[in-house]
Order: structure tokens, then sequence, then C-alpha cells
């Protein structure tokens, strides 16, 4: 179990005020970044990599007051053009000045919606959060044991804990729930699309029933005129297919654009959707076109 001691949560957002730095000429910077305090134990719970120089460390005592990292956005921010350009730049002046001993890897402290910003990381003295990372595999009996550590230390403190997960989820409650209306209108719209399809299998069959009555009797096969029956419903599935992948292209792009950090939209998914689609066409058709097939042809043609 890792334990670490923080002033600001890594989910969720980070203050930000304004501070003097410098180029790579020396020259002062006056700017605004965002900022946090940590533990020599936080980047090792976070799992998080350098970039250049180092991390907090108990053999430097001078990191709990005159130390600072920042993040690649920093050193791309303030033209530093390299990690090892940061590590001696100076932040703040007088008592208040701090120097960069280390440059980590860039990660998300706010929604991916935007992009990883300027971000300098103080030594954090006190600290109103902790951080555990715990083996998965034993999650109760780490809060159990927690709880009782918390219990017997500051009993009259009461325990308030969430997993980060939880937290990260918090941050796309509305990308969430624009998932679940999406299945619950692909659904409906499947649904709808299947029982139409059914239906005009239906009433195809009933106009053709005397025409497949004497194919058969010609001695037509029962995957041939399954074949009859449902390449024209095929026609028209594909014909959809060929409308809704550009829409859906172009839709799912204008919405990725909302992210800083997005994928692409691959064509296998349009190659698979389209292939569920036509199966699941196909085999909606199908139920009553090989009922019709199958049938008894005089049942069909007594009547002429």
């Amino acid at each position: 179990m890792n334990v670490s001691k923080h002033a600001q949560n890594v989910v969720g957002g980070l203050g930000n005020g304004w501070t003097t730095t410098e180029n790579l000429k020396g020259e002062e910077i006056s700017t605004s970044l965002y900022g946090m305090s940590v533990d020599t134990s936080f980047f090792d719970t976070y799992d998080m990599k350098l970039a250049a120089g180092r991390f907090f460390s108990p053999a430097f005592p001078a990191d709990t007051a005159k130390s600072l990292i920042v993040n690649e956005a920093a050193v791309r921010t303030f033209g530093w053009q390299r990690p090892d350009n940061a590590i001696g730049k100076r932040f703040g002046k007088g008592d208040d000045q701090q120097v960069v001993v280390g440059v980590v890897k860039d990660f998300n402290f706010e929604s991916l919606h935007k992009p990883v910003e300027a971000l300098r990381i103080g030594y954090a003295k006190s600290g109103n959060s902790l951080s555990l990372k715990i083996d998965t595999r034993h999650t109760d009996e780490a809060l159990n044991h927690l709880k009782k550590i918390w219990a017997s230390s500051v009993p009259d403190v009461p325990l308030q804990y969430a997993f980060v997960e939880e937290k990260v989820n918090q941050q796309y409650g509305n990308e969430n729930k624009m998932q679940g209306v999406f299945y619950a209108f692909a659904g409906l719209s499947l649904l709808i699309a299947c029982l139409g399809l059914f239906g005009l299998s239906i009433y195809v069959v009933e106009r053709k029933v005397k025409e497949i009555g004497i194919r058969k009797v010609l001695g037509a096969s029962v995957p041939g005129l399954v074949n009859l029956l449902s390449k024209d419903f095929l026609k028209l599935v594909l014909i959809a297919i060929a409308i809704a992948t550009p829409i859906s292209w172009i839709s799912m792009n204008e919405w990725l654009k909302d992210f800083a950090y997005r994928i692409n939209v691959n064509w296998m998914v349009f190659i698979v959707a389209g292939l569920s689609a036509v199966l699941i066409a196909l085999l909606t058709v199908s139920v009553k076109a090989i009922k019709a097939a199958i049938a008894n042809p005089v049942k069909s043609l007594r009547t002429e």
C-alpha cells in the first residue's frame, strides 16, 4: 500500500495563480499557471514518470521550501524547448524564490476536453488529502484496515473517502448520460426497423405466394427462393448504410472535436456496423422467406 499526502486532488481541477519565472535567456516572465503541493511519495503513488531531473526526496532537505517540479506543458509554455533546460529555472522572487529540480511527464488534472496546461508542483508541508494505492484484489481488507487506523488516530473526525475512478467518471457525467440515451434510442430504432422489415416481408411474401408455388413446382430450391425474396430488402439496407455512414462519420468527428485528447474514428467501426445491420436484416426477413419457401406449393396453387 502506498500513501501520499497532498493539498489538492489530482482529479477535478486545480487552482492557478500569478508568479514570475525566466526564459532561456534569463529574462523575467510574469505568468499564470496551475499549482499543487505534494509529498515525496505522491509521484510513486500515482505512477508518474520523470521527463528530466528528479522528484522530491528526503535526501534533499531544501526540497521542503526551495524546490519545484513542473510538467512538460510548462516547458512548452515558457519556451524552454527541452525538459533538461527547465532544471534550475527560478520561480518567484526574494525569499519566496524556488528552483525547478524536476520535470514530470504530462498528466491530465482536468477533463480531457481541455489540453494539459503549465503546472508547478511544490512540496506539501501539510495537506488536507491523502491518496492510497491499494491492491484491488483486497479492497475490502484495505478499507477495513484504513477505518481502524483512522478511528484510533482521529476518532472525532469522520472518514470521507472516494475512489479516483469514481471522481474520473464524475468528470464525464454528461458523456455517460449521452451514452445511455444513445444506446436506448439505438435499440429502439433497431427494434422499429426490424418490425418494419418483418411486416414488409410478410406483405411481399403474401403478394408472391402463388409465384413461389409455381417456382417450387418447376424445381426452384429453398435457398434460391429465399434469395429471391431477400435480395430486394438487402438492396434497401445497403442504400441505408451508404447514406448513414458519412452522416455518422461527420457527426462523430464533430463530437470528438470537443476533446483535446481524442481517438480517431476507425473505418472498421462502420464495416462492423454495416455487416451487423445486413445480418440482422437478413435474419429478420428470412424468418418469413424460409417459411414461404418450404411451404407446400399445393396449398398456394389450389385456388387456380
